[in-house]
């Protein structure tokens, strides 16, 4: 009997361990400007400086322009910025694995932005 307990306890350890979504944490590099649309005349800006600070400008509606600036962190796949809670704009950016982008979904409104 004593030696039943710590077997299943071994065993349910390992078991809750095996279980993984899979995910491998990519540590964020790609600092810099990206850009959405057409790098010329994008509405969309975000700069992410390797001092954990960013600049976020939205100039899709030209009567209420977004500009943001504060500091981001590193979620697993994502980059999370953190601002002004008084202003809404895309401040959850998902890691493209496959190329240098950053993806966000607001309610209905998705972007993405690449690297200038």
């Amino acid at each position: 009997m004593k030696n039943v307990l710590p077997i299943l306890l071994l065993a349910f350890t390992i078991g809750l361990t095996s279980f993984s979504n899979g995910k491998k944490f990519v540590k964020f590099d790609n600092y810099g400007f990206y850009l959405g649309g057409n790098p010329d005349n994008s509405p969309l800006s975000l700069k992410i400086n390797e001092d954990g600070t960013y600049n976020f400008c939205d100039y899709s509606n030209m009567k209420k322009p977004v500009k943001v600036t504060g500091n981001w962190t590193q979620e697993r796949d994502r980059i999370v910025l953190q601002g002004n809670e008084n202003v809404k704009f895309h401040n959850s950016w998902k890691m493209d694995p496959d190329c240098a982008c950053l993806k966000s979904q607001k309610g209905l409104t998705f972007h993405r932005l690449c690297q200038k």
